[in-house]
């Protein structure tokens, strides 16, 4: 009975496995950004300590504790 599944599985990942054409009908629109310059990076310099965390970071926090599993 088990065998009788093993086609069916493999129908279903080639399927998976085959990119579709009409995904991307006019091309990946990905490809205009190949031309464009990468910004370049630079490290930003703390001028000051502070003792408590920046409005971002507790901001930051609390969204991946409701939106991510794990621990945080």
């Amino acid at each position: 009975m088990r065998l009788a599944w093993v086609p069916f599985v493999c129908l279903v990942l080639l399927a998976c496995a085959v990119p579709t054409a009409h995904a991307f009908p006019h091309g990946n629109p990905a490809n205009r950004l190949l031309a464009t310059p990468v910004d370049p990076e630079r490290y930003d310099f703390a001028r000051r300590c502070s003792r408590r965390p920046t409005g971002g970071a507790p901001a930051l926090q609390a969204w991946l504790e409701r939106n991510v599993r794990g621990l945080s």
